[in-house]
């Protein structure tokens, strides 16, 4: 029996499993910045699909940005 191939796209399943992760997290440690970068990485292969090639790696950037660095630094910083 042959297996079927399904060409799939990394740029949207990856985000969406790192939102799940960072979600999680983010409900654990009831901390809003890492919930909100949650919802900032399971939107954006959704938003992904109206943005060019040329412009895909800035977006991704940005988005790592938003939903690991910002918050890591407030996390670091914030007190118990």
């Amino acid at each position: 029996m042959p297996f079927v191939e399904v060409k799939t796209d990394p740029w949207f399943f990856f985000p969406v499993t790192a939102g799940i992760g960072t979600a999680v997290s983010g409900a654990v440690l009831r901390f809003k910045p890492l919930i909100f970068g949650s919802v900032v990485l399971l939107v954006f292969p959704f938003y992904r699909v109206f943005v060019s090639e040329e412009a895909l790696l800035v977006l991704y950037a940005g988005v790592i940005v938003v939903s690991y660095l910002i918050p890591g630094f407030l996390l670091r910083n914030h007190e118990s």
